[in-house]
């Protein structure tokens, strides 16, 4: 990828940490300490995606002829299209029950797989790209809801949030780890094969700005229904988006969370599809873009059956 183009490393990489997160936390079963839970989870896993960021660099410089290297390579396929698989199911399974009618994922995985189909075949610039105004607009649409939710919050639902219960709070705080961990590890990946110089500090700035649009997002929910009720919702974020009116013209403003959800989940799948034809590449298999679309197709297919 061209050295001018680094500066949407950061920006891809926000909306690969905030990906298909946002809408779903607080985690069904919250009853105390799930901020606190999050905020250290967030630490550790920056830790581990350092370990995880100098690993790869490591992994693109050896030779790819050594039994290990395949291994790693076909490990890491797995990992991508894993990420691809999660992220299309929480997308399509929430479009197609919250949004469209019920049982209609047919229309939603067709709909989600040529707009991700057609990505893909454009070029990693362009969805690398695509990724600063979509930022750019998640940044602003959150801050103006938030804004705009104050009238609706109840300060005392954050304590319960804040104060975690010694019982709890590991097994909350392991749940985040993985959340926060493993599914955004695809980005490393990606910037590994597609950027000339990758930037460890430049990732962590973006996943940082992707954390900091969750907090407000599990905030939004739970100083609005209480962190007991919410995380009792499937998507506590938009329900509380739903409540907010400006006026008789803007109302049922949630759909500004949809348009939200659906920036991130298409980013990174795509970003994983983009890593899955990289490592194919790399280990020298011939045809891996066609191969790539088929996987992805596939893998997309699955999501809508689970």
């Amino acid at each position: 990828m061209n050295k001018d183009l680094s500066v949407y490393e950061g920006t891809a990489a926000a909306l690969v940490f905030f990906g298909n997160v946002g809408l779903t936390i607080p985690y069904k079963g919250a009853k105390s300490g799930e901020f606190t839970a999050m905020i250290v989870a967030f630490f550790v896993s920056v830790l581990l995606y350092s370990l995880v960021f100098s690993g790869l660099k490591i992994y693109k410089t050896q030779q790819i002829n050594t039994t290990v290297s395949y291994v790693i390579g076909v490990v890491l396929v797995a990992f991508c299209l894993y990420v691809c698989l999660e992220t299309s199911r929480h997308f399509i399974d929430f479009i197609s029950t919250e949004v469209l009618i019920k049982n209609r994922k047919t229309i939603t995985l067709l709909a989600f797989s040529g707009v991700c189909l057609y990505a893909f075949y454009k070029n990693p610039i362009a969805i690398t790209k695509f990724s600063a105004p979509s930022l750019v607009f998640t940044i602003i649409a959150i801050t103006i809801l938030f804004l705009i939710s104050l009238d609706n919050f109840n300060a005392d639902y954050f304590a319960p949030a804040l104060i975690p219960s010694s019982g709890e709070f590991l097994v909350r705080s392991l749940k985040y780890l993985y959340v926060f961990f493993v599914s955004p590890m695809v980005f490393p990946v990606f910037s590994a094969f597609y950027f000339k110089k990758p930037s460890l500090k430049t990732e962590i700035v973006g996943i940082s700005v992707g954390m900091a649009l969750l907090c407000v997002c599990f905030l939004s929910g739970i100083l609005t229904f209480s962190p007991t009720v919410a995380a009792e919702m499937k998507d506590a974020y938009s329900k509380s988006i739903s409540v907010i009116s400006v006026g008789e013209l803007f109302t049922r403003m949630e759909g500004v969370a949809y348009f939200i959800f659906f920036f991130s989940a298409l980013i990174k799948t795509v970003v994983a599809a983009f890593s899955v034809k990289a490592i194919l590449f790399t280990m020298g298999i011939k045809k891996s873009r066609e191969i790539t679309a088929l996987l992805l197709f596939g893998t997309l297919i699955v999501s809508c059956m689970l």
